[in-house]
């Protein structure tokens, strides 16, 4: 394979019968790391020289306002400036209206077979030739769309795993989190896990379902997927690097000397993230608690507003410039998070000289296990956090960081690394579902 370099980005010339022309199943329009992870690596594969063409499933592709429709179109103008080909039904989607409180078709997406007649018609009316189908999300509804549209066009499927969709486990530990009726929670959203399970397993023993990615191995040890991977004998691998920071934007915003005497908790603002234990942990203190990000559920954020101690204050949502403008003036960044696949948001922290507390979730000790500035809290421990972030604050930062933060930063620096681990292994998938058995 040839390949040159122009302008500082990798070009490929891509052999014919391997790797041209790619269909894509995602949601890159939303807040959260998966979509940002989504949005980046698409602005720059067709500079490689991959021809994409998105789709995002129906009930994804409807705006809930119309700020979020503004939101929602401008970033799909923004990818098709940088070769990205959006298919006609989203468009069309987007000038729909979503019925707020009518959740019910989605959750029929979850727990049963349903499909969305929108997303079952688009596929129907493919006729367009595709290597293979990579879906890029972390939802189950999602992979049910791209298993249909791949097993409709007989090519290969791929997807990206940057949650435990898949697994085989008793819920999403929201038990610990909500008492008796997160238990509730986790027997809604064990049945989930089985169904969509089988579903997984018959995309396999189908032959359709023929690559596995992750953004971290142990979102692939929470799944267990590596023996079924092994019994279907379907690639499966990690992207190295999975993720990146924005080292331009970034780099204005570094080497703050003077930190403010605040934390900062920022991100998607859900039960699983911590929500509830970022409250106990304000009350544990009187540290002053910076929450930035975007509620899930707007009835539920009013009710946990009510809960607020004084000392924690919530400044609304931010993106990019704005995001790392406060995250370098705070002097620690909290995650209380019950679920993480690789936290973005703690690389971009140390990537601001902003140290992390974190819960020893198995995606934080696997990326950030020997990094001094992530101090890892057992999980649950809303008390030790809220002591280890009382003695942090009295503390010189700047003591924390070695050498080994700035070898992290330099690995996760650029999106082009990404989308160049992206292909390469879309590439290796491709290859061995061409080669017969």
């Amino acid at each position: 394979m040839s390949r040159k370099t122009n302008k500082n980005i990798t070009t490929y010339s891509l052999v014919r019968d391997m790797l041209k022309k790619v269909l894509v199943v995602t949601d890159p329009l939303s807040p959260g790391g998966a979509s940002k992870h989504a949005r980046e690596v698409l602005k720059i594969l067709p500079k490689l020289g991959l021809e994409v063409k998105l789709y995002i499933p129906f009930i994804h592709a409807i705006p809930q306002s119309p700020e979020e429709k503004e939101r929602k179109y401008l970033n799909l103008k923004e990818l098709e400036r940088n070769g990205v080909e959006v298919f006609p039904e989203v468009w069309k989607y987007l000038e729909m209206e979503k019925e707020k409180e009518n959740i019910f078709p989605y959750l029929l997406t979850l727990t049963s077979g349903y499909i969305p007649k929108k997303d079952m018609e688009f596929s129907n009316d493919l006729r367009e030739n595709f290597s293979l189908v990579y879906d890029m999300s972390e939802n189950e509804y999602h992979f049910k769309v791209s298993h249909m549209i791949a097993k409709k066009l007989h090519v290969p499927l791929v997807i990206l795993l940057q949650s435990e969709s898949y697994a085989n486990s008793f819920g999403r530990g929201y038990r610990k989190v909500l008492g008796i009726k997160g238990l509730f929670y986790d027997l809604g959203i064990t049945y989930i896990f089985m169904f969509n399970r089988r579903r997984f397993v018959n995309a396999l023993r189908e032959g359709v379902l023929r690559g596995i990615l992750s953004v971290s191995r142990a979102i692939i040890k929470q799944s267990k997927l590596e023996r079924l991977a092994q019994d279907y004998k379907v690639y499966t691998n990690v992207l190295k690097p999975a993720n990146a920071i924005d080292g331009t934007s970034i780099s204005h915003f570094r080497s703050k000397k003077v930190k403010e005497n605040f934390a900062l908790y920022a991100g998607r603002i859900t039960y699983l993230k911590g929500i509830i234990d970022l409250i106990k942990i304000a009350k544990e203190t009187n540290v002053k608690i910076m929450l930035a990000g975007s509620f899930d559920n707007h009835k539920e954020m009013e009710r946990l507003f009510s809960k607020f101690p004084p000392n924690l204050v919530y400044l609304g949502s931010f993106m990019n410039n704005e995001l790392y403008k406060i995250i370098s003036n705070s002097k620690v960044t909290l995650l209380p998070s019950y679920k993480e696949s690789f936290s973005l948001i703690t690389m971009e922290s140390l990537a601001l000289d902003t140290p992390v507390i974190a819960y020893n979730l198995p995606a934080i000790n696997e990326i950030y296990g020997d990094i001094k500035a992530v101090i890892k809290i057992p999980v649950g421990n809303y008390k030790l956090m809220a002591k280890t972030l009382e003695s942090l604050m009295e503390k010189d930062i700047r003591e924390l960081f070695d050498p080994k933060v700035e070898e992290l930063i330099k690995f996760y620096s650029s999106w082009e690394k990404v989308a160049e681990a992206t292909l390469h292994e879309l590439e290796n998938v491709k290859k061995l579902a061409s080669t017969p058995s």
